[in-house]
């Protein structure tokens, strides 16, 4: 009898490309383009933002698209910052909560629910106590304002915590090398992105500067386990 092969876990397919797309508009045909250009990219996960009054309207609307026309992709909830929202969009179907802060019911809930919770965390107590809590993931954020030798600090004391940095970070070679060398996880991209995905060669264009990021990514992890 052959054994069944485990699904990968939601960071673990954020890792294997190093990029957490991460966007909310009210066209709702927008977003299913821009979802399109990540699956062309192929990126098989995406943080719809709760950032706009129908979002969750609009999650629902683009989780119908995904089940039926982009196979495999997994969308994930952000800026989720009470257990109300966090219950409203896993009923929607989110593979992932996603937060700026950490939220301890938010935590405890998605751990009670068996989905995976990717809290935002500035500090060490606070990266502790998310693991207390029942995560190996978090989110860094804003990443801005912290820095990638705060990363190795952290992985060197927590080797197995998975780090996505989120909140500043652009897909030049100058802003995503530091964090990568750092060994982060992943990093978000979000509106740089995707702003101009309604302009004339919006698709083309953005496409092509998501696959050029996963190559900067690449070599930047292929220099680093090197080094």
């Amino acid at each position: 009898m052959t054994e069944q092969k485990k699904e990968a876990s939601i960071i673990d397919l954020i890792s294997s490309s190093g990029i957490l797309p991460m966007f909310i508009h009210e066209d709702v045909k927008l977003m299913k383009s821009i979802l399109a250009i990540c699956y062309e990219a192929e990126l098989r996960v995406f943080e719809v933002l709760n950032r706009s009054e129908n979002a969750l309207h609009t999650f629902i609307q683009l989780k119908d698209y995904v089940d039926n026309w982009l196979p495999g992709m997994k969308l994930c909830a952000g800026t989720i910052t009470d257990v109300q929202s966090a219950k409203k969009y896993i009923d929607a179907g989110a593979a992932m909560i996603i937060a700026p802060n950490l939220d301890e019911q938010i935590g405890h809930f998605c751990v009670e629910q068996g989905i995976e919770w990717l809290p935002g965390v500035s500090t060490v107590s606070e990266i502790y106590k998310a693991l207390k809590i029942g995560t190996t993931s978090v989110k860094l954020f804003p990443a801005e304002l912290s820095s990638p030798k705060f990363v190795l600090t952290i992985k060197s004391l927590v080797p197995r915590l998975q780090i996505i940095a989120s909140g500043g970070v652009s897909v030049e070679h100058e802003s995503l090398g530091p964090w990568f060398m750092a060994d982060v996880d992943g990093v978000g991209l979000g509106s740089s992105v995707f702003n101009k995905v309604n302009q004339k060669d919006g698709w083309e264009s953005t496409k092509e500067t998501l696959l050029s990021c996963k190559q900067r990514i690449k070599k930047l992890r292929q220099l680093r386990f090197s080094s």
